[in-house]
């Protein structure tokens, strides 16, 4: 009988030691679980563009983009508008565009505009688009408008609209829109 109680107390032992290590290694490991933050990614895509290692940076872009930050979609919309680092396709880079922006990217939304504006030339989808982007406050969108309404490119020209949104670009200190609201207001 002391024997079955001498191995009944080393078998609890045991299992309480191998209790605390399993413990020990669970934590261990959830302190060293790398968090997965988009910023970080998107920064992490940044320096290595910079460091020349164009690869490592598209494929973090993309991981990102995927994850759905807008910014990064942006980015690789804008690699495959250039045609620098990936074979121009200007459908992909419209993908993207438009993906940024509905992830929440003002610069993506911008992009969508300008390629609906000028590869598309569908003015009202870039005039829908810039407009959402102003009412965002993306300054360089209501320039965008304001050109529109100047040159009646989408929209039924109007001067006094026009000036409103170069009044709006220019309190965003976009210079161009600056210059354009004050020629406007010497006419």
């Amino acid at each position: 009988m002391k024997n079955l109680w001498l191995v009944w107390l080393v078998l609890v032992a045991l299992l309480s030691g191998c209790v605390k290590k399993t413990d020990r290694l669970a934590r261990e490991s959830a302190d060293t679980t790398p968090v997965v933050d988009p910023a970080t990614i998107y920064q992490e895509a940044i320096n290595a563009k910079k460091e020349d290692n164009v690869y490592r940076a598209i494929y973090l872009h993309k991981k990102n983009c995927d994850m759905g930050f807008g910014e990064s979609c942006n980015r690789l919309g804008k690699f495959y508008y250039k045609g620098t680092f990936l074979t121009q396709d200007l459908t992909k880079a419209q993908t993207f565009f438009h993906r940024a922006c509905k992830l929440g990217s003002k610069k993506g939304c911008q992009n969508e505009g300008n390629m609906l504006r000028l590869v598309s030339q569908d003015f009202p989808a870039a005039f829908a688009v810039y407009q959402d982007n102003c009412l965002n406050d993306h300054y360089e969108s209501c320039y965008n408008i304001a050109m529109m309404y100047s040159e009646g490119r989408g929209v039924e020209q109007s001067y006094r609209r026009a000036k409103r949104y170069f009044k709006k670009a220019c309190d965003g200190e976009i210079k161009r829109a600056c210059q354009m609201h004050a020629e406007m207001l010497q006419e």
